[in-house]
């Protein structure tokens, strides 16, 4: 609660009776801090009868429909081999977090958010899929058909595979030029972004029977040329030694304290100011803690000290 008093803002991953039992529940907090922003990321929402339930990352892919979009497209479930439900919480959390700041600022006022993993992938999942069961009475089924398609994938060149996607009429057509069928330009099957969505599977097969002919870096040369979208097909360790990457300086390379050396990600997205410059390694299992209790005056067996070092400790946590 001595943190509490001076935080701006408080994030949490357990269930939320958990936060109740010790004493750390809205209520609590907003006592000590009225202007403090709570932040819980747990598995489902208070309202309904999951709320107990634990969650993990393959627990929410699978209640959520994204294994069931792969039993759809590929004939089995499976999870998508990274730990997405985790990281697309953890970004709507941030952005959450600074809505609520922004509004403190305006208002001088906290607030307490919930985000639940279940409803919040529910929501990314459905976005797409509800499909024509958007509509009450339904249209049709669920399932955006043009992602389930057997052939929406990276598609085999003669050498490899190909990521192409040639969604507007411009680009369809400056494909069908590529591809030598100038003919399809005026097919009603495929003249049309209604009529290519009507015929998506036979587009889909058009398509990948023409990119058998050539290399991927031939088509790669042809499509940039007539600016369709296409991209190499990356596995993880060609994606290491993308051009581009290298180019934007995307990975570096650093001396770590423990471990030797390592291949850093440098961040992605650029500020104009403010952003930190120096290589900050993930800390040691409990390092912060004993800094944040250094710098409110305590021990590490919890009785007071005189504060020195506290300096340092405030430049690392910040």
């Amino acid at each position: 609660m001595r943190l509490v008093q001076r935080a701006d803002v408080l994030v949490w991953n357990v269930r939320p009776a958990s936060m109740a039992r010790l004493n750390l529940s809205y209520d609590d907090v907003h006592a000590v801090n009225p202007k403090i922003i709570y932040c819980g990321m747990f598995g489902f929402g208070q309202g309904g009868r999951y709320r107990e339930k634990p969650a993990y990352d393959s627990i929410i892919q699978g209640s959520t429909g994204v294994a069931a979009l792969y039993h759809r497209a590929a004939g089995e479930p499976r999870f998508l081999p990274m730990v997405m439900a985790d990281k697309t919480v953890g970004l709507i959390a941030v952005q959450m977090i600074l809505m609520g700041l922004f509004s403190r600022e305006r208002t001088g006022e906290g607030q307490s958010i919930e985000i639940p993993m279940f409803e919040n992938m529910a929501a990314f999942v459905l976005s797409e899929h509800m499909y024509l069961k958007t509509f009450d009475p339904p249209r049709g089924p669920t399932g955006d058909p043009r992602l389930l398609d057997p052939q929406a994938k990276p598609l085999a060149t003669k050498d490899g595979w190909i990521c192409i996607s040639a969604n507007t009429n411009a680009q369809a057509f400056a494909f069908f030029d590529a591809i030598g069928r100038p003919e399809l330009k005026s097919d009603p099957r495929f003249s049309s972004i209604a009529s290519r969505f009507k015929n998506g599977g036979e587009y889909f097969r058009i398509r990948a029977e023409a990119l058998k002919e050539k290399t991927t870096s031939q088509w790669l040369d042809i499509f940039d040329r007539r600016d369709v979208p296409a991209m190499p097909y990356h596995t993880l360790d060609s994606l290491m030694e993308d051009p581009h990457l290298q180019e934007v300086n995307f990975f570096e390379t650093l001396e770590h304290p423990s471990e030797g050396r390592i291949i850093n990600m440098t961040l992605p997205n650029k500020l104009s100011g403010g952003a930190r410059r120096d290589f900050g390694p993930a800390p040691k299992i409990g390092q912060h803690s004993v800094d944040i209790l250094r710098e409110l005056g305590l021990r590490r067996n919890g009785s007071q000290c005189n504060g020195r070092g506290a300096g340092n400790a405030r430049r690392t946590n910040r």
